[in-house]
């Protein structure tokens, strides 16, 4: 009687708990989604209407990353939210896009100004800062800029803020504010210096109207 060998298989079941590995691939699901549908942008909108996509970042931010019409969709529907500006310019490092369409976002995303708050994370004031930036060099209007606690000093071409972050001379904003942080239990007071340097900054842009 010839032998026979007999071979055992098993299966093993792998669970993650993690919930970052769950929002990998919910991300994918939703930049397939978003991506391939016609009307993606309302399919977000109804998808998403009873969820609070903060609690949800990873899904958002990984896909950006993953599929260039859904990152467009994605954050014009974050932009369109109430609060939702912040949470957009976060996902804005993160999203693939030719040049054309990165021109269309930076445009949304400065639709009535932007804040950089000192509470703001030193990421989200690094992504603020690549929009400012980019709308600076392809010559985008930069409505107004507030400062809300985070400056620190300004030198010759750039604002230094609180975080150790600068901001480089914008040629093309139109409104710059400065609000200072509280020192004593009163509103740090510019020196005569800090003023004439933030002048300074400010008028190197042809397009300024307002400096505060």
């Amino acid at each position: 009687m010839a032998a026979v060998s007999v071979i055992q298989r098993t299966t093993t079941v792998v669970r993650f708990y993690h919930k970052l590995f769950a929002e990998w691939y919910a991300a994918n699901y939703l930049s397939k989604c978003a991506g391939s549908m016609e009307h993606g942008a309302l399919w977000l909108q109804k998808e998403f209407e009873k969820i609070n996509p903060v609690d949800l970042q990873f899904v958002f931010r990984f896909a950006c990353g993953l599929n260039r019409k859904a990152s467009s969709r994605i954050i014009k529907y974050l932009k369109g939210m109430e609060g939702g500006q912040s949470f957009a310019i976060l996902c804005f490092p993160e999203q693939v896009s030719e040049p054309d369409d990165e021109v269309a976002i930076v445009k949304d995303l400065l639709t009535g100004g932007v804040t950089i708050r000192s509470t703001d994370s030193r990421f989200l004031q690094r992504s603020t800062i690549q929009i400012l930036d980019i709308a600076a060099k392809r010559d985008i209007p930069i409505t107004s800029v507030c400062l809300n606690k985070s400056f620190k000093e300004c030198e010759e071409d750039a604002i230094v803020l609180h975080s150790g972050l600068r901001l480089n001379q914008l040629l093309t904003v139109e409104k710059i504010h400065v609000k200072t942080e509280q020192v004593n239990k009163e509103p740090r007071i510019l020196t005569e210096e800090d003023v004439t340097m933030i002048f300074r900054y400010g008028l190197r842009s042809e397009n300024l109207k307002d400096l505060s």
